[in-house]
């Protein structure tokens, strides 16, 4: 999977007033999934199909090169859960969700930060 592919994927999970923000408005980068990642944080009660997204960014992890697979668990897994740190009651929405590889990766960094394991993926 390529970023390009994996952005035209993304874009069919997000709210339709997002997609101007993002398509073909710069390459894909570790900024711009952060900035996707906080769109999903802050409008998570508004996407139709989580499952199917998380399933994507789980996707690009697994089978993405080294780049898009860096990118999407630096940039837009880290930036869900930044958010969803900030805001208790929205990561346990969230954790279902998440693939085994970005599971792992969300709980490591709960670990690297201190945070409370309550509220890591793996519990």
């Amino acid at each position: 999977m390529t970023g390009t592919e994996f952005i035209e994927n993304l874009s069919q999970h997000l709210p339709d007033d997002v997609l101007p923000l993002i398509e073909g408005s710069r390459p894909v980068d570790t900024l711009l999934l952060a900035d996707i990642g906080e769109l999903i944080a802050h409008r998570f009660d508004e996407l139709n199909d989580p499952a199917g997204l998380f399933r994507l960014v789980e996707e690009a992890v697994v089978n993405g090169d080294d780049y898009l697979a860096t990118a999407v668990l630096t940039g837009l897994v880290e930036q869900v859960q930044t958010v969803a740190d900030g805001t208790p009651k929205l990561w346990p929405q969230i954790v279902p969700y998440l693939g085994e590889h970005v599971a792992r990766h969300a709980a490591a960094m709960n670990t690297f930060f201190g945070i409370n394991a309550a509220t890591s993926p793996s519990s």
